[in-house]
C-alpha cells in the first residue's frame, strides 16, 4: 500500500520532491517505494531525470486504474478501524424466557446505551437453543453446560428454593438436600435451560 501510495502521490504532486512532502516521508523513502512498485510490476511507472519527475500516458492508465482501487481499499481499511473504535452490526441473543426478563432486558438496555450502533435481537424461549446452528452470538444458560467447543463464562449463581405449606412440612418433613425432593409431592417448573 506504501508503494501504491507513493505512486500516486508522484503523480497527483508532479514529482517526487512534492510527494514525499505530501506524504511525509524523505525523498529516499518515496524513490524506493516507486522502485519496489516498478520492480512488481514490470515496467517503469515513472520516467526520472535529474531534475524532474513524470509519468507517460501508459502510465497514466495505470495511474486511472489503481486510483479507485487504492481509494477503495483506504476507505475499507478506515472503516475497519471504525469498528473496532466502535462496535457495530446485530448480536443475536438467547436466552430463557424468566431469567431474560428479570437480567437480560435491564443489561441489554444498558448495553444499547453504551454501544448506539449495535442492534440486538434477543429470543426468549425455555428451550435449549442450537448456538451456531440457528446463528446466535450469545446464549444464556442456567444449568451446568456439557462438554462444548463453545466458550462458556460463569456470570453467576442461582438459588434454588422450596416453598411449602406449613401444614404439609408438619405431615411430610421438610426437605434438607435436594435428593430429598424425591419423596415429595411437589409442583415443579421445569425447563431444559
Amino acid at each position: 500500500m506504501e508503494d501504491i501510495e507513493a505512486f500516486l502521490a508522484v503523480v497527483e504532486a508532479g514529482g517526487q520532491t512534492a510527494a514525499a512532502h505530501r506524504l511525509g516521508r524523505s525523498l529516499s523513502a518515496v524513490n524506493r517505494s516507486l522502485t519496489a512498485l516498478e520492480r512488481s510490476v514490470g515496467v517503469e511507472l515513472v520516467r526520472r531525470t535529474t531534475r524532474r519527475s513524470f509519468a507517460t500516458e501508459a502510465d497514466l492508465a495505470f495511474y486511472r486504474r489503481v486510483k479507485p482501487a487504492y481509494t477503495e481499499i483506504s476507505e475499507a481499511r478506515l472503516e475497519a478501524t471504525n469498528r473496532r473504535v466502535e462496535p457495530a452490526g446485530l448480536l443475536r441473543i438467547a436466552a430463557p424466557v424468566q431469567f431474560a426478563a428479570a437480567y437480560v432486558v435491564p443489561a441489554i438496555a444498558d448495553f444499547m446505551q453504551r454501544y448506539r450502533r449495535i442492534e440486538v435481537d434477543m429470543k426468549a424461549s425455555d428451550r435449549p437453543v442450537d448456538v451456531v446452528g440457528e446463528g446466535f452470538d450469545l446464549a444464556v444458560r442456567i444449568r451446568e453446560l456439557s462438554d462444548s467447543s463453545l466458550k462458556a463464562r460463569r456470570l453467576g449463581e442461582l438459588r434454588t428454593v422450596v416453598y411449602g405449606a406449613p401444614d404439609y412440612f408438619a405431615r411430610h418433613g421438610r426437605p434438607n438436600r435436594p435428593d430429598d425432593l424425591m419423596h415429595h409431592q411437589c409442583v415443579l417448573r421445569s425447563t431444559s435451560e
